[in-house]
């Protein structure tokens, strides 16, 4: 009976053994897996920083250029300025040389009348440009002496 006893309990032994053995088999598996599973992870972490990274320099870049844009607007509208102001001076120039050509217009048409009052006969007009020294002056000269 003890032989029998031993026998058994060897057997339990055993199956307890073989029980153990295939725990620690699927512990060891499972670990593999786990470990495994952790270096996916720590490389899509590395992949994820390396994203961020460049996300970062874009984000820097963009920053960068928006400053450049913003700048050259401020550029753009300072020129826009200055040509608006020169657009009104050279409009008042306008205004003012419209204003000045009615007026010698004006006084020419009252020199025409105070001139024409005077009346030269055309053998006296023609002794008094020989008698001139007008020669050097060109024709509209000679006709504007008189």
């Amino acid at each position: 009976m003890v032989a029998t006893e031993v026998r058994a309990l060897a057997s339990r032994s055993a199956a307890s053994a073989g029980e153990i053995r295939s725990m620690l088999d699927d512990t060891r598996s499972k670990i593999n897996q786990c470990s495994e599973q952790a270096e996916r992870g720590a490389a899509t972490i590395g992949d994820t920083e390396a994203v961020i990274q460049r996300l970062a320099m874009l984000m820097a870049e963009v920053s960068s250029a928006t400053r450049e844009q913003s700048s050259g607007i401020e550029q753009i509208n300072t020129a826009i300025t200055e040509m608006d102001s020169t657009t009104q001076q050279n409009s008042t120039l306008v205004q003012q040389s419209t204003n000045a050509a009615f007026s010698l217009e004006e006084q020419a048409g009252r020199l025409r009348e105070l001139v024409s009052a005077f009346k030269i006969d055309d053998v006296i007009a023609a002794n008094a440009l020989k008698s001139q020294p007008t020669m050097a002056l060109p024709p509209a000269a000679k006709q504007a002496a008189f």
